[in-house]
């Protein structure tokens, strides 16, 4: 599980813990939860280096990703319509990408 995914689950533990007052209910439902959330986790559509499928989900409009096209190439830039715009200002059309992932934020 990623850390955004574990701090998800932790905020609606609490939600759970404040709701049901720490009865066998609160223990019978973060079971549920978790065992949904750890379920969730493993049906994703994120490779475990972070890769995702292009099949399973696109990137969203303005968002900066590398991508790894049908053809063996790996292009990063930011996704305007159905292309990425590489770094040269050309266009990559999205419907090459078997794989993208969202790129870093730079350093400061």
């Amino acid at each position: 599980m990623k850390e955004n995914q574990i701090r998800e689950l932790v905020n609606e533990l609490r939600d759970i813990a404040i709701e049901y007052h720490g009865t066998q209910q609160l223990r019978e439902r973060i079971a549920r939860t978790v065992r949904a959330t750890i379920i969730q986790a493993g049906n994703s559509p994120v490779t475990h280096d972070g890769w995702i499928s292009c099949s399973e989900r696109m990137p969203a409009q303005d968002d900066w990703i590398l991508i790894y096209s049908k053809h063996g190439e790996y292009m990063a830039g930011q996704v305007q319509g159905e292309y990425v715009e590489l770094s040269d200002g050309t266009l990559s059309w999205l419907g090459n990408a078997l794989f993208w992932m969202q790129l870093p934020e730079p350093p400061l």
